[in-house]
């Protein structure tokens, strides 16, 4: 059973590090509204907007956004690429 919530409020919190905003934190925003809007439509705050259209610039690319970022340079510079590949993986879920 699908129930309509399309006149309540979603708010997507992007936290960032340490007060400074993050490009993952925007880029996941962005991946979140794509998929939200591709059940129903919803009316987007400029913010929202921007991470939608920044999302939807480079979703072929979610690897190369991660290893731009600070935190990815932060793993690489650590050898952790690993890590960045398995969290550039989207739509992925854990079957018990």
């Amino acid at each position: 059973m699908k129930t309509d919530h399309t006149d309540q409020t979603i708010v997507i919190v992007c936290a960032g590090s340490g007060g400074v905003f993050n490009i993952e934190d925007f880029y996941g925003a962005g991946h979140l509204l794509s998929e939200l809007l591709a059940e129903t439509s919803y009316d987007l705050t400029d913010s929202a907007f921007a991470a939608l259209t920044f999302y939807e610039g480079l979703k072929d690319q979610p690897t190369q956004v991660l290893q731009k970022s600070s935190v990815g340079r932060m793993l690489s510079k650590h050898q952790l690429d690993h890590v960045l590949e398995f969290v550039a993986q989207k739509s992925i879920r854990s079957r018990a």
